[in-house]
């Protein structure tokens, strides 16, 4: 039997972090998504939910971490090739996203690393084998 995963992020502005999303290329699960939370897909049986804070600080019983402060989760997105690792990551940066570091490009994974709009930090990455 296939699961599926869901990655609960808090968001401070659930509208402008849906354009962002959008803007990188993600579709939108309407199954998921309600008034508590926008889902979009990133893989097969994976999903993004994007919780506006209050929600989320309520649906997790607890203290939020400040993501721009200190770390909290490194999500890593696997891509069937450079260009897609180029285009998911260039299409964050365009969003408002950050680069986080120069690519990657190492004997058998090419890499990119963004800070989303509420400072989730994300790779990007393609296994090639031996170049």
């Amino acid at each position: 039997m296939s699961k599926q995963v869901i990655l609960n992020l808090p968001v401070k502005d659930i509208e402008k972090s849906k354009a962002f999303f959008s803007q990188m290329g993600l579709s939108i699960d309407s199954n998921l998504t309600d008034e508590h939370a926008t889902c979009f897909v990133v893989a097969e049986n994976v999903v993004v939910a994007l919780l506006p804070e209050p929600h989320f600080k309520e649906a997790s019983m607890g203290e939020m971490a400040d993501a721009s402060k200190a770390n909290e989760v490194l999500i890593s997105i696997g891509a069937d090739s450079r260009e897609e690792v180029d285009s998911l990551v260039g299409n964050a940066i365009k969003a408002g996203g950050l680069e986080l570091h120069e690519p990657a490009d190492m004997d058998t994974i090419y890499g990119r690393s963004f800070a989303d709009l509420d400072h989730h930090k994300w790779n990007v990455f393609y296994m090639h084998g031996n170049k």
